[in-house]
């Protein structure tokens, strides 16, 4: 995409429905700009990443990366999905939701600052690298905190939508 502004935020949720094909290489379903040591402001959502250890990953940066992962063989590919994440810089959070249940989180600490304001990469990292192995049915990215309420009712949605589970 063009450059999508998150710069006004340290709050990240996103969800999608998505279904992987293989857990062979590394597979980015989203990032935004590139979520390595030279970014801070970054988020990032891989299926699977690290070739195939673990089957969902998601990561949100400040000036330090935290992730949210699962290696977990049930979610072994060829998986189909409701995947819903959130970050919170400030608040040193970040959590992976796969089919309505919370698979991994992680409290440590992000650093500081908000997300940027940068090109947001879907199917593929920005060196046009780990391409993603499957279907992206639909995805939604809200720059804001969202209420567990709201993020059922988003995964529910997203269901009903792609019939995953």
């Amino acid at each position: 995409t063009a450059s999508v502004d998150f710069s006004g935020t340290d709050k990240i949720f996103l969800a999608s429905a998505l279904r992987k094909l293989s857990d062979a290489s590394s597979g980015i379903v989203v990032e935004l700009t590139t979520n390595s040591s030279n970014f801070s402001g970054t988020f990032m959502l891989a299926a699977p990443s690290a070739n195939g250890v673990n089957k969902f990953r998601f990561s949100s940066k400040g000036t330090v990366q935290a992730d949210a992962a699962t290696t977990a063989s049930t979610y072994s590919a060829p998986y189909g999905a409701i995947v819903a994440c959130s970050g919170n810089i400030g608040g040193a959070a970040a959590s992976l939701r796969v089919n309505g249940a919370v698979a991994a989180t992680s409290s440590a600490a992000q650093g500081t600052g908000k997300f940027t304001s940068a090109v947001l990469y879907i199917g593929r990292r920005v060196d046009a690298t780990t391409a993603f192995n499957g279907r992206l049915y639909s995805m939604i990215i809200c720059g804001a905190a969202t209420p567990a309420a709201t993020i059922v009712k988003v995964e529910r949605y997203l269901n009903s939508k792609a019939r995953i589970y």
